[in-house]
């Protein structure tokens, strides 16, 4: 985190009025013309200050928004800002979506439903996409602890229940390969 560059941002005069200022609920305000990282900047002043609020961050395009989540990683503590990305196809073209960006888009919003991010950053068109999210998405999460011991039968066979694909080579997201006692998956 870096509080000296939040602190000269809250000490201009502009950024007081822009705070008190703020929308309601269920209310937007957009602010234009911000140089370099100033948004990212903005946006983490107002995140910090307003703990109680939840922000989205819409970027013109995928490589912006990549840019302004990296700024916001490094001016808010750990966890606090999510990328939620654009798929890589439009909706009526042939092209199957990417796994990685689908389970991007939902561990994104998981995280937000859980309280764990308040900044969440995305692109005008991921903002029109619509997303299933599953009822019970804590059922398709598995969380393994140094120590813990399950047989890599077993392993493989949750995994499959997850929606990964067995393989001798894992090259891809959603794969898993079982060898011997080791299991290798992406």
């Amino acid at each position: 985190m870096h509080p000296i560059i939040l602190e000269t941002l809250r000490r201009q005069s502009s950024y007081g009025s822009l705070r008190e200022g703020l929308p309601g609920p269920g209310m937007s305000r957009a602010v234009a013309n911000l140089p370099g990282s100033l948004p990212a900047v903005l946006a983490a002043a107002l995140a910090s200050d307003l703990e109680r609020r939840i922000w989205v961050v819409v970027a013109s395009d995928p490589p912006e928004a990549e840019t302004v989540h990296s700024d916001l990683v490094t001016l808010l503590p750990d966890g606090t800002a999510a990328l939620y990305p654009q798929r890589e196809a439009l909706p009526f073209e042939a092209e199957e979506h990417h796994v990685e960006v689908s389970g991007q888009r939902v561990e994104a919003l998981e995280s937000l439903l859980a309280g764990r991010v308040r900044v969440m950053v995305t692109t005008t068109r991921a903002v029109q996409e619509q997303e299933r999210i599953p009822d019970e998405l804590a059922d398709l999460r598995m969380t393994l602890a140094v120590g813990q011991e399950i047989r890599p039968a077993d392993l493989g066979e949750r995994l499959q229940t997850l929606g990964f694909e067995a393989t001798g080579l894992v090259e891809q997201v959603g794969e898993y390969a079982a060898r011997g006692g080791i299991v290798d998956l992406f």
